[in-house]
């Protein structure tokens, strides 16, 4: 089941994402070539509620056409350009990518190889972009993003920072937007006792968002222990910093809401 796509509202009004407008030009010149274009990153956060600034695009396409897009971004304005010695957030996710760079306003598009992600088309349906209401890309669908990213986490090492802070930071927050309908950013406690307020909130929504995510379509999964992985980290988010193949920690005494692991 996917729940009807809405942009966030702000103020009574539907909010475009903060980006560089010239990001505009660059989605419609691969869609004007008819390249199905996948939104990644904080545009997904964004699209389920979680406020995020586009500091960089992030879109995946088809395998068969990562090299036309690429040339299609190159003739509008974004050539491919030597990637950043160093992104905190995006971490190894960099060197997944090709990266292009617009050379007057630097501003950055990380174009994905669609198997990268762990998605293909058909996991995903067509919405306006959260920057731009009148294109339409495409978006995954909410159980088939979960489930490629607990295969990420499920295939990298612990010690793989590199590549897991994206994943967990991003399923932290679409956990908490899209699942747990919080509002946008409410990760902000002055006092320890808001915080205590805010951990007896969020074990209140548990058993909904646990009946929720048993009501999806799946699909096809690849493996029956990721539903188990999605209902353990949807009780207890710190669960995210311990999946992998290769180590099992002991769980710790309480829970931990999405919202605190997405702090950086």
């Amino acid at each position: 089941m996917v729940r009807e796509t809405h942009l966030p509202v702000f103020n009574g009004r539907k909010g475009v994402q903060m980006h560089d407008e010239i990001l505009r030009k660059a989605l419609k010149a691969l869609i004007d070539e008819e390249i199905p274009v996948v939104e990644y990153g904080s545009q997904i956060l964004y699209r389920w509620g979680w406020a995020e600034v586009l500091m960089g695009a992030e879109w995946a396409v088809p395998d068969d056409l990562l090299t036309f897009a690429s040339q299609t971004l190159a003739d509008n304005g974004f050539p491919e350009a030597s990637k950043p010695d160093c992104n905190y957030y995006l971490g190894g996710w960099v060197d997944l990518s090709r990266f292009h760079k617009d050379a007057v306003y630097g501003s950055m598009i990380y174009l994905y190889p669609l198997s990268v992600l762990g998605l293909t088309l058909e996991d995903t349906f067509e919405v306006p972009s959260t920057f731009d209401h009148k294109q339409q890309l495409l978006t995954p669908k909410p159980p088939r993003y979960m489930l490629s990213m607990i295969h990420h986490l499920v295939n990298s090492s612990v010690a793989d920072y590199s590549i897991r802070h994206q994943v967990i930071s991003d399923l932290a927050g679409f956990m908490h937007g899209y699942i747990f309908h919080g509002p946008p950013a409410d990760t902000q406690y002055n006092t320890a006792e808001e915080e205590e307020a805010a951990e007896r909130e969020f074990m209140e929504m548990v058993p909904s968002a646990i009946q929720e995510i048993r009501s999806w379509d799946w699909g096809d999964v690849p493996d029956p222990e990721y539903l188990d992985i999605a209902e353990k980290v949807v009780r207890d988010a710190r669960e995210l910093d311990k999946i992998t193949k290769a180590v099992k920690a002991a769980p710790d005494e309480s829970p931990a809401n999405p919202s605190t692991a997405t702090s950086m």
